[in-house]
This record gives C-alpha cells, structure tokens and sequence, in this order.
C-alpha cells in the first residue's frame, strides 16, 4: 500500500516537474532519512517522528554549541559541514550499537511501565 501511494505521489511530482534527472534525488537527502529511521527505530511510525526530532535537535544544539566555540577557534565555524556530518554518522553508530531497536523500543518501555507502575504483574 505504501509502495502504490508512493508511486501516485511520484507520478504527480514528476508531472509537475515535466523532467527527470539524479539532481532532483540527492544522496545526502537518501543517508538522512535512513539514518532518522535507523534512530528512530525500523517499523514504527513513532520512530520516524522520535528519529526527525532527536536528529534535528542535536544538530540545532550543535550549531548553538558551535557558534561560542568559533568565536575562540575560527576555523571551526569553516568546518561546521564536516562537524555536522560526523555528529550525525556517530549518532547512528551509537545508536545501533546501544539502541539497536531505536527510539520507539525506549518509549513503548517507558509507556508500559507508567501503565503498570503501581501493581506490576
């Protein structure tokens, strides 16, 4: 079912575009949504809206943390792609090495304790 409302959803892009090219599809773009759905955690909805949240805010809480820094190391403010780049690689390296089911296995285990906290079975 996805695959087909995908499908539609593309052939209308495309028709709207009247072109087709690799530039319209990038590889960064590709590497984000994997990595927000291996955070997130495979097969869960829930996933993908804790994997967006979580990614976007270590990278906006890295470009605050950034901007302090560059003031004392100025090449730093330069290389900011470079630094982004490797917090989001080592945030998914992290991830599936200590997390392996994602973001929506913690909260579904948050979820069914609070269900059960006063008597649990």
């Amino acid at each position: 079912m996805a695959g087909a409302l995908g499908g539609v959803a593309g052939a209308f892009w495309i028709s709207s575009l009247f072109f087709v090219s690799p530039e319209h599809f990038q590889w960064s773009w590709s590497l984000w949504i994997t990595g927000v759905i291996l955070i997130g955690g495979v097969g869960s909805l829930h996933g993908t809206v804790f994997g967006a949240m979580f990614i976007t805010l270590l990278l906006e809480g890295l470009k605050f943390a950034v901007i302090p820094l560059s003031e004392v190391f100025p090449q730093l403010s330069e290389k900011f792609l470079n630094v982004k780049e490797a917090a989001f690689g080592l945030a998914i390296v992290l991830f599936l090495l200590y997390e392996p089911k994602g973001l929506a296995y913690r909260w579904e285990q948050m979820k069914n304790y609070f269900n059960l906290w006063p008597f649990s079975y």
